[in-house]
């Protein structure tokens, strides 16, 4: 989960500029690790979460602002099928078997804990964050992710925006018994 003071922090000045100087003259298949390096100016400390998130932001500026509508879209279906479509069922066993270039305990966790719940077991590790959080996490090609992370993040996704529709149905129904 993403604590709201280092959110406060994502959206500081200097962190924006920084971003959007590197995601102008960076190229897309570069690492944008080096925004989130070092100390903070009020000597905050990011999440290892908030800090994925703040580069998958950077990656998906530079991403959106480089394509047209038809190459994004194609991208999106490209990147739906990987991660949930006939491509993920198919390689379903590497992607059971992906763990992340780490050797963070917290990062090994949550991929074996996506994977558990991609395969029907255990607890999302993602739930509870945002649908722009989690579009994130899912169109991220930067390597962040394992693909059962971003499989997991799609889930929930799903299942909040179910959510989302039920409560407006709900409060439309509530409104109109009243």
């Amino acid at each position: 989960m993403i604590d709201t003071i280092s959110l406060k922090h994502l959206t500081h000045k200097t962190a924006l500029t920084a971003v959007e100087k590197s995601t102008s003259a960076t190229p897309l298949n570069s690492s944008l690790k080096e925004l989130v390096s070092g100390p903070t100016p009020d000597g905050a400390i990011f999440s290892t979460l908030s800090t994925q998130l703040s580069s998958s932001a950077a990656r998906a500026q530079a991403r959106d602002s480089s394509l047209d509508f038809k190459n994004l879209g194609a991208l999106a279906k490209n990147i739906s099928d990987k991660v949930a479509g006939n491509s993920y069922y198919a390689n379903r066993k590497l992607h059971d078997a992906e763990i992340p270039d780490t050797d963070d305990p917290a990062l090994l966790e949550r991929a074996m804990q996506a994977t558990s719940f991609s395969n029907g077991a255990g607890k999302n590790p993602f739930a509870g964050l945002s649908q722009d959080q989690l579009r994130l996490i899912i169109y991220d090609e930067g390597g962040d992710f394992t693909i059962n992370e971003r499989n997991a993040a799609l889930i929930t996704s799903d299942d909040s925006s179910a959510m989302d529709i039920f409560n407006a149905r709900k409060s439309q129904s509530d409104i109109q018994e009243a």
